[in-house]
């Protein structure tokens, strides 16, 4: 019963992997032919239906929809008129969905499970089904070897940094602080890569302060670079875990209170990630980094006024200077 288990699992793992990587799908008799566990019991020789072999594909189709991968089903025109059912999934059907969010632990996990998704589509099976396909003539979409989920991010710099993180190496770039106007070259040993509210923070060792520091990635302004083929042996710390307290710590202790207009755009989106306005229309938010709330409120223009910190007033003045002069400027030119 177990030999005949583990045949059942390779044999629907082998259709998965087959069904994704062909988008134009592929019809009963090439998926018999490709997949050895169908094509040891297919004769295409046969008048016989083979009701058994047909009685196993139905069980292995419904078993795959049960766990919840759709294997989408379509008629197409023969060349001599006829129509043929053809098979197929498709891959953008487990695009995650606009605005999900993960955690660092949360994609640390989800890409852990990618690679491991990723040995297994490296079996033999998967091997034999992609090359019978290919010498029946009928092209891969995807490449069948080696595919697994893609688990990627937007944030700028995240892949490079990810990967001399792996590598236990040292990175540089340039990055641009806060009210400055010019970047400055970094020279650090990655620690630990968190995402909060959907922005990317890197935890490191800076080699030139000889400290941490922590840098929002949306601040890197070039490519990093792995620097040579130095390592750099952190010692065996919970390094996200650090960073997260970190930023906790910094929402406990900075906190600003914004007036928003009653009804606007600010009021609905500002009261559903902070809470309610006060009777006075008050907003209180934490915040861990003064200049990103300012940016953030800039764009609600004069439906939001800044109560506190000053930090905060100060920030939100300069940038509304900054896009009247922009827009004076470029009166001017269109003048």
């Amino acid at each position: 019963m177990a030999d005949d288990a583990q045949i059942k699992v390779r044999r629907q793992f082998g259709l998965i992997l087959t069904l994704i990587s062909h988008r134009f799908g592929l019809t009963k008799n090439e998926i018999f032919e490709s997949l050895p566990e169908y094509h040891e019991r297919y004769n295409p020789h046969t008048e016989d239906k083979q009701e058994d072999l047909l009685q196993t594909f139905e069980r292995d189709k419904r078993e795959i929809r049960e766990r919840g991968i759709v294997i989408d089903t379509f008629e197409t025109e023969t060349f001599s008129g006829g129509q043929e059912t053809r098979y197929r999934i498709v891959e953008e059907d487990y695009d995650f969905p606009d605005g999900l969010n993960f955690s660092s632990a949360e994609i640390t996990l989800l890409r852990l499970a990618a690679e491991a998704w990723r040995d297994g589509s490296l079996s033999e099976d998967s091997r034999h089904a992609l090359t019978k396909l290919r010498s029946l003539g009928i092209p891969a979409s995807e490449p069948l070897i080696g595919l697994a989920p893609r688990i990627s991010t937007t944030a700028p710099a995240f892949e490079e940094l990810k990967d001399i993180l792996d590598k236990n190496a040292i990175a540089t770039f340039l990055y641009l602080k806060p009210g400055a106007t010019k970047p400055e070259q970094r020279t650090v040993a990655p620690l630990a890569l968190v995402n909060r509210r959907g922005l990317w923070y890197v935890l490191a060792h800076d080699m030139d302060a000889d400290a941490q520091r922590t840098f929002l990635l949306s601040r890197i302004v070039n490519k990093p670079k792995r620097l040579g083929t130095r390592t750099f042996e952190a010692a065996a710390e919970d390094y996200a875990a650090q960073l997260e307290a970190e930023l906790d710590q910094l929402d406990l202790d900075n906190v600003a209170h914004v007036w928003v207009e009653p009804g606007s755009d600010a009021a609905v989106r500002l009261q559903a990630a902070h809470g309610a306005a006060s009777e006075e229309g008050i907003v209180e938010i934490h915040f861990s980094d003064v200049n990103l709330l300012a940016d953030e409120l800039t764009e609600f223009g004069a439906t939001v006024r800044p109560k506190s910190p000053s930090s905060l007033i100060d920030a939100l003045r300069a940038r509304f200077e900054s896009l009247v002069a922009t827009h004076n400027v470029k009166e001017h030119a269109h003048g």
